[in-house]
């Protein structure tokens, strides 16, 4: 008997011979699909071939990390207000490539989705200017490789200057 490991990811392929032994165990390194190939050959040199798939899949969500803790922020009417640096965490997929959104919904019910400016390699920051006085809602979105998503939801309370 011999157990073949392999891992398809990308375009690359790990392949893994061992013995069959009782407790025959392998640690998945990544997310993704593997693959375990039984093979057993008899004394008479015929083969049996059985496949099993295992597939790891990222179920955990990104994590929004605000610089501001508070829930609500305040701010005046066409005054910029700078809202809380965002740092976005996940265990798999690398910083650069979490898609991350901030849109705000005015108190008319319009939404801006807005464009952040660069704070440093790990942070992004978003201004907005409200126009009018009132609630507005500030949500920040987070997607990774796998599609799970993460929200952060935030108050601004907009007063005449």
């Amino acid at each position: 008997f011999y157990v073949i490991f392999m891992k398809c990811r990308f375009i690359k392929t790990i392949l893994k011979k061992c013995e069959l032994v009782d407790g025959l165990s392998f640690v998945l390194d990544s997310y993704g699909d593997y693959r375990i190939i039984y093979t057993a050959t008899d004394n008479k040199n015929l083969t049996k071939t059985e496949t099993v798939t295992i597939s790891a899949k990222d179920k955990v969500a990104p994590m929004i990390i605000l610089n501001d803790t508070h829930s609500v922020l305040h701010g005046k009417v066409n005054q910029e207000i700078k809202l809380p640096t965002v740092v976005v965490l996940d265990n798999a997929t690398p910083y650069i490539d979490i898609r991350l959104s901030c849109m705000v919904i005015a108190p008319n019910g319009s939404i801006v989705s807005l464009v952040a400016e660069v704070n440093d390699q790990y942070s992004k920051i978003f201004t907005y200017t409200p126009e009018a006085a009132g609630q507005y809602t500030i949500i920040y979105l987070a997607i990774d490789h796998a599609e799970n998503r993460t929200m952060k939801v935030l108050t601004l309370l907009v007063n005449e200057v």
